[in-house]
């Protein structure tokens, strides 16, 4: 899979279009440096990606961990997929004086459980959620501080 980066030279700034198969994505960077925040600075959409796969990668394990937990739910199946807790991850991101590099991440995740009788191990959702790929592809560059809450 490839990805392709265009600019044109009446578009204003900094303001990109990034493609990926059938899918476009405006980016741009914000007005303080000097882009028209017409879409997410490349730092956004990188972190963009982080909070994106740290949802998926969850939610395949709870997927997963909830077939296996319900006789005769097939994990192949939506049956069942109503009692998935809601998930959420917010991302902050500090930058180096010069906004050139991420040296810190701080992740949030938070499930909202539907049953309060689930059995969620924040300890565990944490494991699963450094296993994401992303989250591996990025931490040996930057620190990625993940706190989980359940509520």
């Amino acid at each position: 899979m490839g990805i392709l980066a265009v600019t044109k030279g009446e578009w204003p700034n900094y303001k990109v279009l990034t493609q990926v198969g059938n899918v476009s994505l405006v980016q741009d960077e914000p007005l303080i440096q000097g882009g028209l925040n017409q879409g997410p600075s490349p730092f956004d959409a990188v972190m963009m990606g982080l909070a994106s796969c740290t949802l998926i990668t969850l939610r395949m394990y709870l997927e997963h961990k909830l077939a296996r937990n319900i006789p005769g739910l097939d994990a192949d199946s939506n049956q069942g997929m109503a009692s998935l807790p809601d998930l959420e991850v917010s991302i902050a991101f500090d930058t180096d004086a010069r906004a050139v590099k991420i040296e810190s991440v701080r992740r949030v995740i938070t499930v909202r459980l539907h049953d309060p009788d689930q059995d969620i191990d924040p300890g565990r959702l944490l494991i699963i959620a450094n296993k994401c790929p992303v989250h591996n592809m990025l931490s040996p560059s930057m620190t990625i501080e993940t706190t989980i809450e359940l509520n």
